[in-house]
């Protein structure tokens, strides 16, 4: 088990066990179910951005052609969105953040927002400062 890995409270949990254990007052069962139980803690808190990126996106992929294609249609001779500026695009982020944070947001939301920053870096891109958005820090 990679220590480095756990977070503060599965540390200080193991650091408990191995105490008890140094004791000679522990049930061994006890203390190797716990173990399991924190070694399955810091695996699920593994991220892999890369490889978590490459599920989100291909997922992504799926929701915009069942639902955005499916819906607007690829093979249009005019997309609304070509004439559309960023910002617009800025604004409905907000729009589907707080639907998000306040009412019952759902996970077609998060499809949203990802789909509408895809969009926002198209339009501009890759300038957002075309959408009126300046960095000062150069950041």
């Amino acid at each position: 088990m990679n220590l480095e890995m756990l977070n503060k409270k599965s540390k200080d949990e193991l650091i408990e066990l191995f105490v008890e254990m140094d004791s000679k007052e522990y049930d061994t069962d006890k203390l190797l179910a716990r173990i399991e139980e924190l070694q399955k803690t810091v695996s699920k808190s593994n991220i892999d951005r890369v490889g978590d990126w490459d599920k989100f996106s291909k997922m992504m992929h799926d929701y915009i052609e069942k639902f955005t294609v499916g819906k607007y249609g690829q093979s249009k001779k005019f997309d609304l969105m070509s004439i559309t500026e960023p910002r617009v695009c800025l604004w409905n982020i907000i729009k589907y953040s707080l639907r998000c944070w306040y009412d019952s947001g759902k996970i077609n939301d998060l499809h949203k927002i990802a789909h509408y920053a895809q969009m926002a870096y198209t339009l501009s891109d890759g300038d957002l400062s075309k959408a009126g958005i300046t960095n000062v820090k150069g950041d």
